[in-house]
Order: structure tokens, then C-alpha cells, then sequence
């Protein structure tokens, strides 16, 4: 059985957001062990300077880092490819297959993802 975590920056903050988690989880149970944890965000002030950006993700990514137990990661970003359901099916039934058993997905906080850390996904 595979095991899948989702390693997120920040919290569900809407009821329906954490509801529909707890319901996919549930139907997954019988496919995967799927475990859901969610990182903190680096605080920031309102209008964060660049520089100040690159070190909140690179902080969240070392945080991340600190996390990850081998397998497969998947960085889930605005820039990435589109995927749809059957899709990622069909993906996950690929590693599956390859002997992947742990796969993790990553999803960053309000600034995405630490580059450095995307490029090792």
C-alpha cells in the first residue's frame, strides 16, 4: 500500500477546505495511507521586500526538508503542469509500479515554493 503525504505550508483555514480533506482522506483510506501536514508560515509584513521573500521560502524549505523520508516528491506549483484526475491516477499507479511506495506532495504557503527546493522535486 502506498503512502502519501501531503507536506503543506500553513493552515486550512476555511471549514469546507478542511472538510473536504478530512472526506478524501477518508475515501483514499482504502487505497493509500494518506497523512496531511501542515508546516508553518514564515510571518512577513504586509508589503515583504524580495530579499525578504527568498528567506521565508528558504526557511519554509528547510523546514519542508526536515520533513521528507525518502520517495518521491511532487512539488504542486502555479507553473507546473495541469493534471487531471485519471492522470495523476494513471501517475500514481506508475510509481506504484516502479516501486515507489512513498510519494510526497508539497504545497507551499502564500509565495510558493522555495526555487532551489523545486528543482529537487
Amino acid at each position: 500500500m502506498q503512502r502519501i503525504t501531503v507536506l503543506c505550508v500553513g493552515k486550512l483555514k476555511e471549514k469546507f477546505y478542511a472538510d473536504a480533506a478530512a472526506e478524501y482522506s477518508k475515501r483514499l483510506s482504502r487505497y493509500c495511507k494518506l497523512e496531511i501536514v501542515e508546516l508553518p508560515e514564515s510571518r512577513l509584513p504586509e508589503n515583504p521586500a524580495p530579499a525578504e521573500i527568498r528567506k521565508a521560502l528558504s526557511s519554509e524549505a528547510a523546514t519542508i526538508r526536515a520533513r521528507l523520508d525518502g520517495g518521491t516528491v511532487v512539488a504542486m506549483c502555479i507553473e507546473g503542469q495541469t493534471c487531471s484526475s485519471e492522470a495523476l491516477s494513471k501517475r500514481m499507479a506508475a510509481f506504484a509500479l516502479e516501486g515507489k511506495s512513498r510519494v510526497t506532495f508539497l504545497i507551499g504557503g502564500s509565495f510558493g515554493l522555495d526555487e532551489a527546493l523545486k528543482k529537487e522535486a
